[in-house]
């Protein structure tokens, strides 16, 4: 296939899906996924979409996401920090560690991180010396 007609093919998916990825442009256009990958990098850099991790979405999609900065969330939620490094610190120290209360953010954290299991409490106590 032409890159012309490729390119035509990919502009004509994004405008119809809004959003499409590499894996799918290679199994419907039969080309090789580094192939597409610099077809859609062509294509961003004429403007005609926007290149995203994974493939693209159409210029006038109306959704973006921004990363802030270090710097920027370097202060952020910074209570939860605290606790959660405090959960950690009692876990490995000896301490008996169990959650309280309703659900919390830091509740989910401590369990996304593994710190707490579903069924725990957080209440902290410290080791009998």
């Amino acid at each position: 296939m032409l890159t012309e007609k490729r390119y035509e093919d990919i502009l004509k998916l994004v405008d119809q899906q809004r959003t499409v990825t590499v894996t799918n442009l290679s199994e419907r256009l039969g080309a090789s996924e580094s192939t597409i990958r610099r077809d859609l990098l062509a294509l961003d850099r004429m403007g005609k979409l926007v290149r995203v991790h994974g493939g693209a979405t159409s210029i006038d999609c109306q959704y973006t996401t921004k990363d802030l900065k270090l710097d920027e969330r370097y202060g952020m939620s910074m209570t939860e920090k605290r606790a959660i490094a405090l959960v950690r610190r009692c876990a490995r120290g000896g301490c008996g560690v169990a959650l309280v209360g309703r659900p919390s953010p830091l509740r989910s954290r401590c369990r996304r991180r593994r710190l707490l299991c579903p069924g725990d409490v957080l209440r902290l106590r410290a080791p009998r010396l």
